[in-house]
């Protein structure tokens, strides 16, 4: 009894001060009310909806190497792009760092009967209007550079895939960017030093990126005036 009577005059003592102080009370409650959008806001923006592109090497002489080198394309490393993501991922393209990147469109026609290989279509596309969480539909084959002049690393381990792609909505044109080393694994899971490492390395080539689109297409408006 004595226990719920002192809350009840804690309470009312608080009341009390409010209503002194009403000028101060607002602006407090004002803050709180603001911080708790700004927490809410923040919330819904880390847990929106993602793409995420997932490169998926293929080891050997297996598969789509005989297809690819019937084609004339003699790959140094082959694999295939999927969104593992829960978000859309559309406009998709592929840069190759210190080598030269394909994406092809490949579909599969027929089963393997009684030995005989599977028959593949495969188109250069060049970009990837959407990518989906398909397996083994859309691969990227990856080649020496074709620009002797280009200073290349000798080393392998700098040999890197860069994908970048336009979140939903595309009318907002919110780019995203990506780059998968293709010798050694990354662990899914890193230190806040690892990801912050990962972090510019994105940043540095969504930069490059977008500097060699630009450079792209100022040289095709030359070529056309």
């Amino acid at each position: 009894m004595d226990a719920d009577l002192t809350r009840f005059e804690l309470l009312r003592n608080v009341i009390d001060a409010l209503k002194a102080n009403a000028p101060v009370a607002s602006v407090v409650i004002a803050v709180l009310a603001f911080l708790v959008s700004l927490a809410t806001y923040r919330r819904a923006w880390r847990w929106r909806s993602e793409a995420e592109p997932a490169f998926v090497q293929v080891q050997g002489d297996m598969l789509l190497f005989p297809e690819f080198k019937r084609a004339d394309v003699d790959p140094v490393f082959i694999g295939w792009l999927a969104n593992c993501g829960d978000g859309r991922a559309f406009n998709v393209e592929a840069i190759g760092i210190n080598c030269d990147a394909e994406v092809w469109d490949c579909r599969q026609i027929g089963e393997t009967v009684l030995g005989e290989q599977t028959k593949w279509i495969m188109t250069n596309t060049g970009r990837i209007v959407e990518l989906t969480n398909e397996t083994m539909r859309f691969w990227v084959t990856i080649t020496p550079p074709r620009d002797p002049s280009r200073d290349i690393e000798p080393d392998l381990t700098k040999l890197e895939l860069g994908v970048h792609w336009v979140s939903s909505p595309t009318r907002l044109r919110r780019c995203r960017y990506r780059q998968f080393p293709l010798l050694g694994i990354e662990p899914w899971k890193c230190g806040p030093l690892e990801r912050l490492r990962r972090w510019h390395r994105d940043r540095k080539g969504h930069r490059r990126f977008h500097e060699l689109d630009r450079k792209r297409a100022l040289g095709q408006r030359k070529l056309l005036s």
